[in-house]
């Protein structure tokens, strides 16, 4: 039969695949008889019972599936008990969901030494519950969770306030993530093909970002992982954009189908409505406790009844869904700065008078008016610039000067200044980050970005690149030699993703970087940074 671990990770992976159909639900019904022929409803009663008396924050839609797999699990266990290593047993007795998994199994094990179930049954529970900040066990995940968001700050050059805040939100979405990847309990993301085509530039930045959990881990953060942290990335950095934004009209989401699917949803409705006020995210049943007064609409997965207009989607939107909701709703509201024409019917007055080019189809023009629209509505003029259109040859330098770092980073921005992308004394406030904080520009291998704050002396989006003959060292400390600076001016947190996007391609890429470090000449790096692009 083989590892009893292995075993049971497979069992899981078939009962999430069959949970999904009433006849899986059914023949998973026929399996638990073996016990009673209520097993099932006392077990479901008894771990909801479980949950709420612990008040643990579990994801809603993941509940009725660990139920199968808990059920199961206790059919078989005497027959074919799981193993744990001393150390293990050991690492997992100090997690305070421990002692609650104890009390729990205590109704369904006979067997006084049931200790290695019991350390089983805390990794289930770990794999759904979201991380407690109060258990001291878990305080290193919560330095880890720390060190991502300043990679995530540092590789999309994006300064999140109230990090704090942040790092328990994520901390609380980190543990459970860090238990299914040790333990082998994935956790399937069906939307994360539509992630990756959406959020493409912040999905790759994310795993980037993520670097610092692999190296723990000694393992690759599946896809599927990254996805669920892009959405809580991206919707960090769409709130910060819109903080300052005045809301007209106060809404509300609800959605009962768990915190992933949520939060693609409120992140999704940020973005295309800034100026909406989202007061929160609700169960249908917390709905009819809020005062009317309190909101103006809904956002729904689930047909809900109410007064106030409701507007039924699914939390990650298609182009079209997004162009026909953008349209309902500033029918309804006329909220300022949305288009009142739909952009099918902006589409369709377009085709009338052109004839498509050669590969250019309805649909893809569809969904490249959809998104010029709604950056316009973001408030941004136009997509972010790629690499190329930003590192060009009047921004792009080689010198063989001997030059300390501030020099160094002086030198680099100099294209900047005399662009008007700059004003001087945002030199001074780059150089000024790295004497406060230390060395958080070495991004990678000989390669430093230094940046300073939009409101240091920013005037418009800008890059430039200085490659230097001979290594400068970074806080004259030989750990850091940069032999490239590339100098970042963001005028927000989103406009320079793209350009970011493209320069972590080159960087991973162990042959494009090894080629940018012995360029010679601006012509060749002008052909690697091209060609990095493509």
């Amino acid at each position: 039969m083989g590892n009893e671990k292995n075993v049971r990770t497979v069992a899981r992976k078939y009962i999430l695949k069959i949970a999904i159909t009433e006849t899986g639900k059914w023949g998973l019904s026929q399996i638990l008889k073996i016990k009673t022929n209520t097993f099932y409803w006392e077990l479901t009663a008894n771990f909801e019972k479980f949950i709420q008396n612990n008040e643990l924050s579990v994801v809603p839609s993941r509940i009725e599936e660990t139920i199968w797999f808990i059920g199961l699990l206790i059919c078989r266990r005497l027959q074919h008990p799981v193993i744990f290593s001393k150390q293990e047993l050991q690492e997992l007795e100090q997690l305070n969901i421990y002692k609650l998994s104890e009390l729990f199994l205590k109704e369904y094990t006979e067997d006084e030494d049931n200790s290695s179930e019991i350390a089983y049954f805390t990794i289930i529970l770990m794999t759904i519950v979201q991380g407690d900040i109060s258990d001291t066990s878990l305080n290193h995940w919560m330095q880890t969770a720390d060190k991502i968001i300043r990679n995530m700050e540092r590789l999309a050059v994006v300064n999140f306030s109230n990090r704090q805040k942040f790092a328990i939100d994520l901390f609380s979405h980190l543990v459970p993530a860090i238990y299914r990847i040790k333990y082998k309990m994935p956790l399937s993301n069906v939307m994360i093909d539509q992630i990756k085509e959406s959020h493409e530039e912040l999905f790759e930045l994310t795993k980037s970002a993520l670097y610092q959990l692999e190296e723990e881990m000694k393992t690759v953060i599946p896809e599927d992982e990254v996805g669920y942290f892009t959405i809580l990335f991206g919707g960090q950095i769409a709130h910060q954009t819109q903080t300052e934004k005045i809301s007209n009209y106060r809404g509300i989401i609800v959605c009962p189908n768990g915190i992933s699917s949520s939060l693609i949803m409120s992140a999704e409705l940020k973005k295309l409505f800034p100026t909406i006020e989202f007061k929160g995210i609700y169960l249908v049943s917390e709905v009819s406790q809020l005062s009317d007064a309190e909101y103006d609409m809904i956002f729904t997965s689930v047909p809900i009844a109410s007064p106030k207009k409701v507007y039924q989607i699914r939390p990650l939107l298609t182009t079209k869904e997004k162009n026909q909701l953008l349209h309902e709703v500033q029918h309804d509201f006329l909220i300022p700065g949305l288009v009142v024409p739909s952009i099918n019917e902006i589409v369709e007055i377009i085709l009338d008078h052109v004839d498509l080019r050669k590969g250019i189809t309805k649909e893809k023009l569809l969904r490249t008016v959809t998104n010029k629209v709604m950056k316009e509505v973001r408030g941004m003029k136009e997509d972010g610039p790629m690499l190329n259109e930003i590192l060009d040859k009047d921004t792009v330098q080689v010198s063989d000067e001997k030059l300390d770092w501030e020099e160094a980073i002086a030198l680099s921005a100099k294209p900047l200044v005399n662009n008007g992308s700059i004003e001087k004394k945002y030199i001074e406030a780059m150089i000024n980050k790295v004497k406060e904080f230390g060395a958080f520009i070495h991004i990678g291998e000989g390669v430093a970005l230094p940046h300073a704050r939009p409101e240091d002396g920013v005037n418009k989006l800008g890059m430039s690149l200085l490659k230097m003959k001979e290594p400068v060292f970074l806080l004259d400390d030989e750990k850091h030699p940069i032999r490239i600076f590339i100098c970042l001016a963001a005028v927000d947190n989103e406009m320079h993703l793209r350009a970011l996007y493209d320069l972590t391609k080159i960087l991973s890429h162990k042959e494009k970087l090894q080629c940018l470090l012995e360029a010679k000449t601006q012509t060749e790096l002008l052909k690697i940074i091209n060609e990095g692009v493509i």
